[in-house]
């Protein structure tokens, strides 16, 4: 409705950082003193809600479904990041690898994207219907719509530039830029 709305909280000196929103107007992200201490959120209606942790390290949301489903990152005690979700409140690991795991896309209607990181290596992931689906190239996704589709960052063999790419029908396709190094894909309709 053309309207800015404030988000607060009763800790005014922390910082916050929306990283999701819905079809409903529901906002998601990470709220805390800095970015390396944070907490997920999910605000509502003029209500922010914090979201609970796995192991009391830090977390984030990502994105939100229109189910009110919601997507993030929670840190293990070893500072491990792990992929997750929150449902009515409660928090559950979604099991991709037994490495760093980013969520770093997610549509309303359901699928998430994100990424594992080995040994430095960024390898992208599709989560549709249950179903979990590894690019066999080194990239991030980071964005999907409701096909499954997904834009994100690809890292070409033996090159230190990076490219946009659109992963559709089981097909990479390098999107060529008008210049630049470090070029990437942000988002996807």
């Amino acid at each position: 409705d053309n309207e800015i709305i404030k988000i607060t909280h009763p800790r005014q000196e922390w910082n916050f950082w929306a990283y999701g929103l819905n079809d409903q107007g529901t906002v998601v992200g990470g709220t805390g003193p800095s970015r390396d201490k944070q907490l997920g959120f999910f605000w509502k209606d003029g209500r922010m809600t914090l979201l609970s942790t796995l192991e009391d390290r830090n977390t984030y949301a990502i994105g939100i479904t229109n189910d009110e489903i919601v997507y993030g990152v929670s840190y293990s005690q070893n500072n491990v990041a792990r992929a997750v979700y929150w449902k009515k409140g409660k928090i559950t690991e979604i099991k991709v690898a037994d490495t760093d795991t980013f969520i770093s896309g997610v549509n309303s209607a359901g699928p998430f994207t994100g990424y594992t990181l080995t040994q430095g290596k960024a390898r992208a992931f599709i989560s549709h219907k249950n179903h979990q689906e590894f690019l066999p190239w080194a990239c991030i996704g980071s964005a999907i719509n409701t096909q499954a589709d997904v834009a994100g960052t690809f890292f070409p063999p033996g090159e230190r530039d990076t490219e946009p790419f659109l992963y559709a029908d089981k097909k990479l396709t390098r999107i060529r830029t008008l210049g630049g190094s470090q070029t990437r894909a942000q988002g996807i309709n």
